[in-house]
């Protein structure tokens, strides 16, 4: 084939990018071109069928918890309601993520935490209810010997929706002490 460049010299000082490519290679997690935005192409829980769904805004039970108490099994209890709006029987999945945005420790942006899966019939209204405990709020430290999932005290986030682009988001809190496992 034709060389990428008519006029001038291929040689080690000057080095065509159409020859050598873009230098971010290594780096997997970057786009190649200057139009890609960067991210995932669809949101976790795309495509979910063909029903339609509306939501109502979440609800938690209460708002704080002592560490204490949940380390001694109380619970946040958050839900939801949603009704198909369709006009056919259709399957949605509801999932909360927590989101801890001050950790001593970089936890993931959000975790996924529960999920249900409900069928519903046109014009049917319904409710989601989920207890997030010590284990869905734990997170795993390794900058301690042993390492282990540990309570931080502090605000948390709960979002609750049909995908991670289109979930609603509830703060909670849990009130000081120390760290226990």
């Amino acid at each position: 084939g034709r060389p990428p460049r008519v006029r001038g010299f291929l040689d080690e000082e000057t080095i065509d990018v159409g020859v050598h490519g873009p230098d971010n290679l290594s780096d997997k997690f970057t786009s190649k071109y200057l139009d890609d935005e960067l991210g995932p192409r669809y949101a976790f829980g795309h495509g979910g069928g063909y029903g339609r769904f509306v939501y109502d805004s979440p609800t938690v039970w209460s708002a704080a918890l002592a560490l204490d108490q949940l380390i001694d099994g109380m619970t946040f209890d958050v839900s939801i309601g949603l009704e198909n709006i369709g006009d056919r029987t259709a399957d949605d999945v509801i999932m909360v993520f927590v989101e801890d945005p001050v950790s001593r420790q970089a936890p993931p942006v959000r975790r996924l935490v529960a999920f249900e899966r409900m069928t519903l019939e046109p014009g049917e209204r319904r409710e989601a209810s989920f207890s997030l405990g010590q284990d869905a709020l734990a997170t795993w430290f390794t900058d301690v010997e042993p390492p282990r999932r540990e309570i931080e005290p502090g605000e948390l986030v709960v979002h609750i929706g049909p995908r991670l682009d289109r979930t609603q988001g509830l703060s909670v809190v849990i009130d000081a002490g120390e760290p226990r496992i």
